[in-house]
């Protein structure tokens, strides 16, 4: 593995993971698998994307969590969930964003300031990295893209 300083995953401090929201504890799994990482979970965020808007206001407060719902998109594509507003301005050094979203907010994503976007299982072809594993759990995947990563210098 690459242990090296100047590999592309030691650059990433601020990580920004993007799924498909299925149930609390996996939430709890990617906050996990961030801290086995070797990254601070407190400059980390994890989008986790629900159905409909009510659905998100139910969701109880978790640290780094914020949950989106492509019903959070007005006519004109104007997004107003403040959370997720708040959390898509902030500036990371890599985005991370697991399986197929939804179009309005993969056209969000879009604005985010990062170094580095990866796809992991995504069709998202402009991404700057695409990679793909049959590992379904959080802490497998976030390590297997660390591992990738590491390997680019």
């Amino acid at each position: 593995m690459g242990n090296s300083a100047n590999n592309v995953w030691s650059s990433i401090k601020r990580l920004l993971i993007v799924v498909n929201f299925d149930e609390i504890d996996t939430m709890n799994q990617w906050r996990e698998a961030i801290k086995m990482s070797g990254l601070n979970i407190h400059d980390c965020k994890i989008l986790g994307i629900v159905e409909t808007k009510k659905e998100r206001i139910a969701m109880r407060e978790m640290n780094s969590v914020v949950y989106i719902s492509d019903k959070d998109f007005g006519l004109l594509g104007r997004l107003k969930n403040e959370d997720a507003q708040r959390t898509l301005s902030d500036r990371y050094s890599a985005v991370l964003i697991v399986g197929t979203i939804p179009k309005k907010i993969e056209k969000a994503l879009r604005k985010v300031s990062t170094s580095i976007d990866i796809g992991l299982n995504s069709n998202h072809e402009h991404r700057t990295i695409n990679l793909r594993t049959e590992e379904s759990a959080p802490k497998y995947m976030l390590n297997f893209v660390k591992q990738t990563v590491e390997k680019i210098s």
